[in-house]
């Protein structure tokens, strides 16, 4: 994922939530997350959804899969 992707994904969650959200109160709930762990279907669904709970942003697992593959292309 690129700024231009990222800056995007960030206005769509703050436009969806009617919040004020930037990159640093996202990284926070990643806290004690590596960047091995991205690797990590497992873990990287756990944050995903972690971040979505926080949000108040309801996933359903397509929109998992979606943002999965992101974040994969992103740290390999």
């Amino acid at each position: 994922m690129d700024k231009k992707d990222a800056k995007g994904m960030l206005k769509k969650i703050n436009e969806k939530t009617n919040q004020n959200w930037d990159f640093d109160k996202i990284k926070s709930l990643a806290k004690g997350f590596s960047p091995e762990d991205m690797k990590s279907d497992k873990k990287l669904k756990s944050l995903i959804k972690k971040v979505g709970k926080s949000l108040g942003v309801n996933l359903n697992n397509k929109k998992i899969e979606k943002v999965q593959e992101k974040v994969k292309k992103k740290f390999k």
